[in-house]
């Protein structure tokens, strides 16, 4: 489910299910969703926070597996420095995580002058990163300039990321020469 402030999320969760299963992702609304003529053959993957939405819309017989998301925990692999310069930028195209990284950093004792934030739909919200740490999302990451030291972020826990390995593997391997449009995963997001 994607409500119009979380679009930027979708290409996130789509992106890291791709990359976790090396299997056609495809992120869908929760219209989509009410149709089992538009989800046959499909996988369907949410994030549990729309669980109970999701389960509303859903026609009888269609199941979902339901994803985590990544803990805060993450974050502990950031070392903070009393540098006068900011020494963390925290980069998103998703509102969200911009959020979610300064609670999380702020929380874990960092400076809120150690922080900068940038949102990548912006102009120019690549200058200056050369020297900084960035925290980022996969699909922000893939539009860095070079030379940016990053902590990439999942939004999708790594046990849900494996369940869905594991599930690929078990049921949807054998359906690659299948039409993508309905053996695709479909992603249905937000937090």
């Amino acid at each position: 489910l994607a409500p119009p402030d979380s679009l930027d999320l979708f290409p996130i969760l789509v992106a890291e299910i791709h990359a976790a299963t090396d299997f056609p992702v495809q992120g869908v609304g929760l219209d989509a969703c009410r149709s089992s003529e538009e989800l046959a053959g499909a996988a369907l993957v949410a994030m549990y926070g729309r669980a109970d939405e999701l389960k509303e819309a859903l026609p009888l017989g269609i199941s979902c597996l339901m994803l985590r998301s990544r803990p805060a925990a993450e974050l502990e692999k950031l070392q903070t420095n009393t540098s006068p310069e900011p020494p963390v930028a925290i980069v998103s195209r998703w509102p969200d995580f911009l959020r979610w990284a300064r609670a999380v950093l702020l929380a874990k004792g960092m400076e809120a002058g150690q922080l900068s934030f940038r949102d990548a739909r912006e102009k120019h919200w690549h200058k200056g990163l050369r020297s900084s740490v960035v925290v980022t999302d996969v699909v922000t990451a893939a539009q860095m300039p070079p030379g940016c030291r990053m902590l990439i972020l999942n939004l999708i826990a790594e046990s849900s990321l494996q369940e869905l390995r594991q599930f690929v593997d078990q049921f949807l391997r054998g359906t690659r020469g299948v039409s993508s449009k309905n053996k695709a995963s479909r992603a249905v997001s937000s937090t």
